[in-house]
């Protein structure tokens, strides 16, 4: 009997250890459509060779400017970014690039630029950037739009005169383990917590900011513990830590993503923290880089500004190998592709791929089209 169980053993090992590695994953571009583009382009992406090939239109849409997966990667989440925000719900076909629409619905704001999704989708959280709202929206099991709700906690902080006159969400995302979203309010100089109370979204606490600083996007650690705040207006990021009920409150310090002495104009736009934690990723617009922080230490030591091809890098992406990191070029309609050295995190050009007006969003989905 033990011999008979250790060669059944053997043979589900090696059949485990054949079992192919996926290589070919769908990449979802959101790009602006004022100008030449018709909404969400489809992309397959080879973590083997490097190698992005262009698939076409998968939906059309009014400037999808941000995009999200579910997380079954059943359905993809995108905003319209526009008067009159919306939120739409797709179905991902197998075998086809079109998206199958399943609902949408508007939000109540103006110039929707962000989406995300709780880890059981059954709510959707908008950030509306003109307005200055958030939208919190319920979804049933088939990603049909049941309701929608809006806070709108910002005040203006007054600091900036041209881009804080008044509030402006940027992003909202659940944190770690779902407990609380967070929202940045680029115009409030605050991170705004909710949380959900008697079936209800209620603001919860607000972390201040620096004043002026602007904070856009967020990113948390993969160990859970550490919250990296970009701030566009002044291109930094400030570290956030855990206060006693586990709600990221506790400000730790403020980083540069410029080069010392540089004095051009630049905005930051997204940040990324690799896979294993040791590595933090930001983009800056105007001095069009991709700094590349270590993170090892647990403060983001810059070592090194990538910017080569970029141009105007509103968001980017690293591969689910780990082994690429994909910019999306806003001003010259492109995406740029680079191999990421996974023992140093550092960046080296690989090549770049035209024919996508203005992309401004990419989002992975684990299996290729």
């Amino acid at each position: 009997m033990f011999r008979l169980s250790f060669i059944l053993l053997s043979a589900l090992l090696l059949i485990s250890g054949c079992k192919k590695e996926v290589v070919n994953h769908s990449l979802y571009v959101g790009t602006y459509t004022d100008k030449a583009g018709n909404g969400i382009v489809a992309c397959n992406f080879n973590s083997e060779t490097g190698k992005l090939t262009v698939k076409g239109l998968a939906a059309k849409l009014n400037n999808p400017s941000y995009v999200a997966l579910s997380h079954d990667g059943k359905r993809l989440y995108s905003v319209s970014e526009r008067d009159d925000s919306k939120v739409s719900v797709f179905k991902i076909k197998k075998k086809t690039i079109d998206l199958k629409p399943i609902s949408s619905k508007k939000v109540n704001g103006s110039a929707a630029c962000y989406v995300s999704s709780d880890r059981d989708d059954k709510h959707l959280f908008v950030a509306n950037y003109m307005s200055g709202n958030f939208s919190f929206v319920s979804l049933d099991d088939k990603g049909k739009i049941l309701s929608v709700e809006n806070l709108k906690p910002g005040v203006a902080s007054k600091v900036d005169t041209t881009r804080q006159m008044a509030p402006h969400a940027h992003s909202i995302a659940p944190g770690p383990f779902n407990k609380y979203i967070y929202g940045a309010d680029l115009g409030s100089d605050r991170i705004f917590v909710f949380r959900q109370k008697d079936n209800k979204f209620v603001l919860h606490k607000e972390v201040v900011m620096p004043p002026g600083s602007g904070p856009r996007h967020f990113a948390f650690h993969p160990d859970g513990e550490t919250m990296a705040v970009l701030c566009e207006l002044n291109s930094t990021v400030v570290i956030v830590k855990k206060d006693d009920e586990g709600c990221f409150t506790d400000v730790k310090g403020t980083y540069s993503m410029l080069p010392e002495g540089f004095k051009g104009f630049s905005k930051a736009a997204d940040i990324h923290f690799s896979d294993d934690g040791l590595f933090l990723y930001a983009s800056n617009r105007g001095h069009n880089s991709i700094v590349v922080f270590d993170f090892s230490t647990g403060i983001p030591k810059p070592v090194q500004w990538m910017t080569e091809t970029i141009d105007w890098p509103r968001n980017f992406t690293i591969d689910p190998s780990g082994k690429f990191l994909l910019v999306a070029n806003r001003h010259t309609n492109s995406i740029s592709i680079f191999k990421r050295d996974v023992e140093s995190g550092k960046l080296t050009f690989f090549h770049s791929v035209a024919g996508i007006t203005e992309p401004v969003c990419l989002k992975f989905r684990q299996q290729g089209i």
